[in-house]
């Protein structure tokens, strides 16, 4: 795929500049979003969220800017290039920085455009409202349709509502019964992750085959899938640690054969997760 074809031309249309935080964050609450396990295993098999080495996920830790970049990045399937040499998109961006490639192609395609002075703040702690206006850009650059925002809905800061506002999909996780939130406070892992998986399910990246489960190969290392419009079904291979899933529940594989599923392949290409619906 061309370094950020998917978005590259679409989003320049979308580009709105991040405004300088306040250095203080004073009464703001979370939402207290934390992904289902069933869309955790998601974000693991697509390579999006994978968490750290002892195999937890720390939702309640934060997110840097360059995180939330390449974890967006990851979720439209856009993998950034490693950049032998570039000119330096933001001063604080240099090439030794992990995410160089990352920040790069996410400001060539407009998803970010930083703050005045090409600054970026990489390391800085990513904002609710910084995050969902990114997501929001997603959206609009695949071809989503924003419609008419809710005249009852308010959203701080005021410099991130136009872009969010216009997205029920988003507005709905993170909106208080008074139909007012500020969202000027730092994104939790959690947060992030319902948002990304949210964003993923309604364009279409979240599952890759849609069918019947018919049976498993004798072997236990295939699933025969009949899949919508097809005739014949096909074999899927497993991963060595797929997850089956049956009303939002941890499941087996016998409770869901003959029941169409879900089928979320790895970055292998091999069934990773499996959703009965």
């Amino acid at each position: 795929m061309k370094r950020g074809g998917v978005l590259r031309g679409t989003f320049l249309c979308f580009m709105v500049a991040f405004y300088t935080l306040a250095s203080s964050r004073v009464g703001f609450s979370a939402s207290g979003l934390v992904p289902s396990d069933q869309t955790a295993a998601m974000l693991r098999a697509k390579g999006v969220m994978i968490g750290y080495e002892d195999g937890s996920m720390r939702w309640e830790n934060t997110v840097t800017r360059a995180e939330a970049v390449k974890i967006l990045l990851a979720a439209i399937g856009e993998v950034a290039p490693s950049l032998g040499s570039a000119p330096m998109t933001f001063l604080d961006v240099s090439l030794s920085h992990w995410a160089f490639g990352h920040i790069t192609m996410a400001s060539e395609i407009g998803l970010v455009r930083g703050r005045p002075g090409k600054i970026f703040d990489p390391d800085l702690g990513v904002t609710m409202a910084e995050f969902m206006v990114m997501v929001s850009r997603v959206f609009a650059g695949l071809g989503g349709e924003a419609r008419a925002a809710d005249p009852r809905v308010r959203i701080q800061p005021l410099w991130a509502a136009p872009e969010i506002v216009g997205w029920p999909d988003l507005v709905e996780l993170v909106i208080e019964e008074s139909n007012s939130v500020n969202l000027d406070y730092p994104a939790s892992r959690g947060e992030v992750g319902v948002l990304t998986a949210r964003m993923m399910e309604r364009i279409g990246l979240a599952y890759d085959l849609t069918g019947v489960a018919e049976r498993m190969s004798d072997d236990g290392t295939k699933l025969f899938l009949r899949v919508d419009g097809g005739v014949a079904s096909i074999q899927v291979s497993l991963s060595s640690k797929v997850s089956w899933f049956a009303g939002g529940a941890a499941s087996n594989s016998q409770s869901l054969m003959g029941r169409k599923v879900r089928v979320v392949l790895d970055t292998s290409g091999r069934a990773s997760v499996i959703v009965g619906l």
